[in-house]
């Protein structure tokens, strides 16, 4: 799904099976970010906070982290931890605010995005967030809302590792603010697009890939954005 933010105009592919709800995986470590920022549960999107010697299949989480370089290599365990401060009441409650998905946080308050989860959002959903977002509109500050932005900013180098072998990123002087995701069958790629074009957000979703490294998401966003211009 492609929308300019300037017309509107909204291009889908595969509607019905966009109308489809799943789980947002780390996609929802956008709203998840604005919740903290707002909340107050972060003050500093930079300031780490300690890693505890958990060793995870991603070495990248093996580290201190700070909201800025959680979001780059998509550090669950800093997500679980500040789940777990916002609380049950608050996230259901902001949740509704901002009107991501079914707001259903039932269950373990550090896995309902994830994996059998109880959180869902559909991929029109994702896109009216986004858009809401993109347009300063959801009941969180400006200044919040622009500091996630800037953390989303897309890194080649690593998104490449993301790439099916053989494909490569684009160059493009287009800018890229989006997060990847993906959960036992449904891959997600979600964001915003800056370009000649103008401004545009869109939401790239595979079900059915298997739990692997490789985002078949990824790959086809970008190649859907490239034949649409937007690049």
């Amino acid at each position: 799904m492609l929308q300019d933010l300037q017309t509107g105009a909204t291009t889908t592919v595969h509607p019905e099976l966009c109308a489809r709800a799943r789980v947002p995986a780390s996609t929802f470590k956008i709203p998840h970010a604005l919740i903290a920022l707002e909340t107050g549960v972060v003050t500093d999107p930079h300031a780490e906070i300690p890693w505890d010697g958990t060793h995870y299949l991603n070495k990248d989480w093996d580290a201190p982290q700070s909201l800025a370089s959680a979001l780059q290599v998509s550090a669950v365990w800093f997500f679980q931890r500040t789940a777990t401060a916002i609380g049950e009441a608050r996230m259901r409650s902001w949740l509704t605010a901002l009107r991501y998905g079914d707001a259903d946080v039932r269950g373990d308050l550090t896995t309902f995005w994830l994996d059998g989860g109880s959180l869902e959002i559909t991929a029109p959903e994702q896109l009216d967030f986004l858009n809401r977002m993109a347009h300063h509109d959801l009941p969180i500050s400006p200044a919040h809302i622009d500091t996630v932005w800037n953390l989303l900013a897309a890194d080649p180098v690593r998104l490449q590792q993301r790439l099916p072998g053989g494909e490569t990123w684009p160059t493009t002087s287009a800018k890229i603010f989006a997060k990847t995701g993906g959960a036992e069958d449904v891959r997600w790629w979600v964001g915003r697009v800056d370009g000649p074009r103008g401004s545009f957000v869109f939401v790239s979703r595979v079900d059915g890939q298997p739990d692997t490294r490789t985002s078949l998401a990824l790959s086809a966003g970008l190649h859907a954005l490239r034949e649409a211009g937007v690049l």
